[in-house]
């Protein structure tokens, strides 16, 4: 279906015709670039996809998804560790949400409801550059990176 990092017509055929046929269905088409920079195929044959730019947060955004990714969501950060993993992440918002699971997994296999330092440095070593290959590009610098005051982060 995908060849020379190019998807064949029929295989974008059958991705319209499954998204018009099931109502109930809704498919999420995920790339790093817009639907007219994918090849000629594509255009033609998602005209009624909806394009969304994913960018990077806010501080402040930041801070209100790992705070508060449920309304009810418990405060369960040591002192400082927001900001930490704000900076950690640059505001990446893939990579804030898989610290934050790998977190709240660690505190749940652990039978806890607060985090500590040690558990925070933790999260952010599984998941750095020398943690996973599979988001090493992510942890580079963005950038955006230059917009925000960048101070190192105690450990």
């Amino acid at each position: 279906m995908v060849t020379r990092r190019c998807a064949s017509p029929n295989s974008l055929d059958f991705v319209r015709a499954a998204g018009e046929t099931l109502q109930r269905i809704r498919l999420l088409l995920v790339s790093a670039y817009p639907i007219s920079r994918l090849g000629p195929h594509w255009p033609d044959r998602l005209l009624i996809a909806r394009s969304y730019e994913i960018t990077y947060l806010e501080p402040d955004e930041a801070h209100e998804l790992i705070c508060r990714p449920t309304p009810d969501f418990p405060a369960i950060y040591p002192e400082g560790a927001v900001d930490r993993l704000i900076f950690e992440t640059r505001g990446h918002p893939y990579l804030i949400q898989l610290v934050c699971d790998e977190l709240c997994r660690s505190l749940n296999n652990q039978q806890r409801v607060h985090a500590k330092p040690d558990d925070i440095q933790a999260v952010i070593d599984a998941w750095s550059c020398e943690g996973c290959a599979r988001t090493r590009p992510l942890w580079a610098p963005s950038p955006r990176a230059s917009l925000f005051p960048r101070r190192r982060a105690s450990r």
